[in-house]
């Protein structure tokens, strides 16, 4: 698709933009700057990678030492029928209530040369820092968003990260997330970690210098309380009740479970795309003062997935050229919310929340 901005700009004068990239024309003998305003797009997570979770990756749960606390209703492991789905050394007294896929004794040789492959990769990439000691995540603000919004990146703490008793936190995008506590990782009773915006569970990562524990539940929940795969040989306890998508992998450590359910994800990886890339032209290129040219920006998405302004794209016009008093401005992409440009202005804004097809353009 593509965008025209029928504006209609109207020259007052000479003068020269300041900023970005330009696209040049004349006018009175007089050299015009037209510019390139920059738009942030909601469309990759740069910041982290997944790592290849090799043979691990049909697994609920990989442990040297698995302990199943008997609490009825019991743990419940939804793996792939056929496929490996739990391995330990030492097993349960009581063994979980349900198993789909098969269980492994002792843990393959492989499961933990891969869980070492994964967690070498997790600790190798460069991270935000989201504090020198322990943080709260359900207090921590990125950028625009509210308290405990987090986006795809990759993010560390000098010490423990901890989620509030019956807080939650969002992750909020489709991309990779990565955490890595500087200790342990610690949710407390009734805190949920939920997706929204295209996460998936598949994409998450938490990988814990300490023990990972995860809180109690006052009752069971039909859906996930916590998301993401912990890579965690330090140990990983899940508490009662708690329903988990992803996966617990400690192996040469102890997995504890209490009337847990634990759902091996099966959502598609993320997969990055490609930058949309912005052109901007002027027709005509050349105008006396009191005349008009239409203005038409066009952002193309190379990738195969949807890209969103996440932020509105504000164009501003050169010096002494406005908006004509008859605007005509128009556009041709996806989502809610028209160009705005008011007459005599100086700025074109298209509003967040306009889409970019798959290998298109507008």
């Amino acid at each position: 698709m593509r965008t025209i901005f029928s504006r209609n700009t109207q020259r007052q004068g000479q003068g020269t933009a300041t900023e970005g990239r330009t696209v040049q024309r004349r006018q009175n003998g007089l050299r015009v700057m037209a510019l390139l305003a920059t738009v942030t797009l909601s469309l990759q997570a740069l910041a982290a990678t997944a790592p290849n979770l090799g043979t691990t990756s049909t697994y609920g749960i990989v442990s040297s030492t698995y302990t199943n606390i008997n609490t009825a209703p019991q743990t419940i492991i939804n793996g792939t029928a056929a496929q490996p789905a739990v391995c330990y050394t030492t097993a349960p007294v009581t063994p979980p209530l349900t198993v789909v896929g098969t269980t492994i004794v002792p843990c393959p040789p492989a499961t933990g040369a891969d869980q070492g492959l994964a967690l070498a990769n997790l600790n190798g990439q460069a991270c935000v820092s989201l504090g020198a000691g322990a943080v709260t995540l359900d207090s921590i603000v990125i950028g625009a968003n509210p308290p405990g919004v987090i986006p795809p990146g990759c993010y560390s703490s000098g010490g423990a990260m901890n989620i509030t008793a019956t807080t939650t936190v969002t992750l909020n995008g489709a991309g990779v997330y990565v955490f890595r506590p500087g200790g342990a990782l610690t949710t407390g009773a009734n805190s949920q970690v939920i997706l929204a915006a295209g996460a998936c569970a598949s994409d998450i990562f938490w990988a814990p210098v300490g023990a990972t524990t995860l809180g109690a539940n006052a009752a069971l929940s039909p859906t996930p309380t916590f998301s993401g795969n912990i890579l965690d040989a330090a140990g990983i306890s899940i508490g009662h009740f708690a329903n988990m998508t992803g996966r617990a992998l400690a192996f040469g450590g102890t997995v504890t479970t209490d009337a847990a359910t634990i759902t091996v994800p099966t959502c598609p990886a993320f997969v990055a795309g490609v930058i949309p890339t912005l052109a901007k032209a002027f027709n005509p290129t050349t105008i006396s003062t009191g005349n008009v040219s239409t203005l038409t920006i066009t952002l193309s998405n190379a990738s195969a997935a949807i890209a969103t302004l996440n932020s509105a794209l504000v164009d501003t016009l050169p010096a002494n050229v406005v908006v004509a008093n008859t605007p005509s401005a128009n556009t041709t992409c996806g989502g809610a919310g028209g160009p705005i440009a008011g007459a005599g202005g100086a700025t074109v804004t298209v509003p967040a929340g306009r889409a970019i097809t798959a290998h298109g353009s507008w």
